[in-house]
């Protein structure tokens, strides 16, 4: 699902990759380690929050995690 995902979000951009700001394609480069790796993984750690609130927040959902 994350290959799946990596991929069908990243077609649009992946094919002009010159036209895209260095940081921009390093963020790409990195994330397309896990999307080709990530089903080889022989066990998956779900880390699971209790929030004071209860409610996760909008804006950073790559930080809290």
């Amino acid at each position: 699902m994350y290959q799946a995902a990596f991929y069908d979000r990243g077609a649009a951009v992946s094919g002009r990759p010159a036209e895209l700001p260095e940081a921009t394609r390093s963020v790409l480069t990195a994330a397309r380690s896990p999307a080709d790796r990530l089903h080889r993984v022989p066990v998956l750690v779900i880390p699971c929050l209790e929030l004071a609130d209860g409610r996760l927040p909008e804006d950073n959902q790559a930080g809290l995690w």
